[in-house]
């Protein structure tokens, strides 16, 4: 099994919107470029036999993958191969109403002009379909699939026009949801007064407002909002400040790494059982195990089941069968779970292009996409106009123990009500 992913690391710096994108919270048989008789495929750009606009009997379908794969600021290449896991599995077992799927994958490299290079090639290669995942650059690609009304199934939230393209179909809140459920989490756990601590960038000023918003829904006080650089070698004094504040819970929107850190400074400090809250993605089974039980009673929050619980064996198997050298993460989750929603929606179409999958989803009221509780309408848009596309506010949340997840007692949390304060 090959594959034909060009890995070229951009020469750009290290953005910061990079790193507040990645604490939010992401191969089939060798077939050739992307792009039509004559044209030329963007950089990071390949296509994998696992397919056109499926407008003839047997054809295969094209599927377009387009996330930061690997780059200078951030790698993530089991976005790709969720995609590719999901289309191998369902090909294997007869593809959708007769057709294989066809994924064709675009590493934006984290920039925004090879961004907007995929969304040109989606329209050149035809795809019916794009899917999205860790890509910092929504903004460039999204207008040009709109304007070929291409749809980005299971687009994960990162820019404003994700909340309101009407191509855009994301199976939940992004990091609106999550981070507006992490102050609602930390509350209803006995939590008086949550502090922030969040990497110094204007995107996570608005998921600091969400989380203040969500432990006010819960009845708890506001606490510093600390926003510290992504190269900060020690969170000991930011720690202390929080303590000084009064705060007993702190929610991270920090990168990986620096949540691990954050957690070590707590674990340290003259209040080592402060409570730390964040998305699942920045605190996965392989840093609780390095934390060897630091992170015990921390929260973390999620808009899909964890990949330790028994409802993602069919990812699991999905991903040990055909991408086995893949990381398994909540980033290749979305991608495998949009590749399965759109063989559901699929098998109701009896002709491919992007305009029928297109249309096909708007009408879709009750799509069970695996991985997550409770079946999507895609066919009833948000209330609020300006989070139009968020049509699943619901966020599971569990405490960690040891190297896995236990759901709280209110394991899932509905963020409708601080998403409609925060939008006014």
């Amino acid at each position: 099994m090959s594959r034909r992913l060009t890995r070229k690391r951009a020469a750009i710096s290290v953005a910061l919107v990079a790193c507040a994108s990645m604490a939010l919270a992401a191969c089939s048989s060798s077939g050739g470029s992307s792009g039509g008789s004559g044209s030329t495929a963007p950089a990071g750009t390949s296509s994998s036999t696992s397919s056109s606009s499926a407008t003839t009997s047997g054809s295969d379908i094209k599927i377009m993958v387009i996330g930061s794969f690997q780059s200078a600021a951030q790698s993530y290449p089991e976005v790709a191969s969720g995609a590719e896991a999901a289309a191998d599995s369902i090909n294997a077992a007869g593809g959708v109403a007769g057709h294989k799927i066809k994924i064709i994958e675009c590493n934006d490299q984290n920039d925004p002009n090879v961004s907007a290079s995929c969304g040109r090639s989606a329209v050149s290669d035809k795809v019916v379909a794009v899917t999205s995942g860790v890509s910092n650059y929504s903004n460039q690609f999204l207008p040009v699939l709109q304007a070929s009304g291409i749809p980005d199934i299971g687009d994960t939230i990162y820019q404003a026009i994700d909340l309101t393209s009407p191509v855009a179909f994301p199976f939940d809140g992004g990091s609106f949801s999550q981070f507006a459920a992490v102050g609602q989490s930390l509350a209803s756990n006995g939590c008086k007064k949550v502090g922030v601590v969040r990497v110094d960038a204007p995107v996570t000023e608005a998921q600091a407002k969400l989380v203040f918003l969500g432990a006010k829904a819960e009845n708890a006080a506001s606490g510093p909002d600390l926003a510290v650089a992504p190269t900060l070698p020690s969170f000991a004094a930011t720690v202390q400040t929080e303590i000084n504040a009064g705060a007993d819970c702190l929610a991270s929107i920090l990168p990986n790494a620096n949540v691990d850190a954050l957690i070590a400074a707590v674990k340290q400090s003259a209040k080592p059982d402060i409570r730390i809250g964040t998305a699942i993605s920045t605190l996965p089974t392989t840093d609780l195990a390095k934390l060897n039980g630091s992170a015990d009673n921390d929260i973390v929050v999620s808009p899909a089941y964890p990949v330790t619980t028994p409802q993602a064996a069919p990812f699991l198997a999905d991903m040990k069968k055909y991408e086995p050298k893949a990381t398994v993460s909540a980033f290749a989750v979305n991608s495998w779970a949009a590749i399965e929603a759109f063989a559901t929606v699929g098998k109701t179409l009896t002709t491919f292009s992007a305009s029928s999958v297109l249309d096909a989803f708007n009408k879709a009221s009750n799509v069970t996409v695996p991985m997550y509780p409770a079946p999507f309408n895609f066919a009833k848009p948000n209330p609020v106009k300006s989070l139009a596309r968020i049509i699943n506010t619901s966020v599971l949340a569990f405490k960690i123990k040891g190297t896995s997840y236990e759901p709280l007692a209110q394991s899932t949390v509905d963020t409708a009500a601080v998403l409609k304060a925060y939008a006014g």
